[in-house]
């Protein structure tokens, strides 16, 4: 009894795998007709077919059916509810992926550009920092040469008065003494 069970077990995972490989992914074609008939009604005889999405021309139309002509120039009739105002995916799919192309470019040359114009600020981002720093080392050197320039006047300005002070002195007795004596 266990080893049936097992057969049982063992055929019952192998039909399941099976069924699962033979499951394939499929779409349904658009290349779908539509009949069309000699009158506006169904018991008016089939006289040909229309492509699904053909661009068709509307003459006229009453409560349930439509005149058409297509693109061979026939007229006949199809239902209304097999018409529409938009086109067909079979005509609407390639000006999309055009569009979705075209948009894509744009947006790689936006992409493109805006890679360009980044690297082009930080260039000159790094040139600014390159200029402020020379600046700021020439300031700092022009700052160096303005306190020894400082020291330089100060010390020949106590250079001055070590050396014109007893000059001074000097001169100003010579002149008190002259003056005194022509006073007197």
């Amino acid at each position: 009894m266990p080893k049936l069970r097992l057969i049982g077990l063992t055929l019952l995972a192998l039909s399941a795998t099976a069924v699962s490989h033979a499951e394939e992914t499929r779409y349904v074609s658009d290349e779908l007709n539509t009949w069309v008939r000699s009158g506006p009604g169904d018991n008016y005889r089939l006289v040909g077919t229309v492509n699904a999405g053909e661009e068709v021309t509307l003459l006229q139309s009453d409560a349930n059916y439509g005149q058409i002509k297509d693109s061979s120039g026939r007229t006949a009739w199809i239902p209304l509810k097999e018409l529409n105002t938009t086109p067909s995916l079979r005509t609407r799919v390639p000006d999309l992926e055009n569009q979705v192309k075209t948009l894509t470019d744009k947006l790689n040359n936006i992409d493109t550009t805006w890679n360009q114009r980044t690297a082009d600020m930080q260039q000159k981002v790094a040139q600014s920092d390159s200029v402020i720093n020379g600046l700021k080392e020439e300031n700092q050197k022009l700052k160096n040469e303005l306190i020894v320039a400082q020291k330089k006047v100060s010390a020949r300005i106590c250079s001055w008065m070590t050396n014109s002070a007893p000059l001074l002195c000097s001169g100003l007795c010579m002149a008190a003494a002259y003056w005194v004596l022509a006073c007197c």
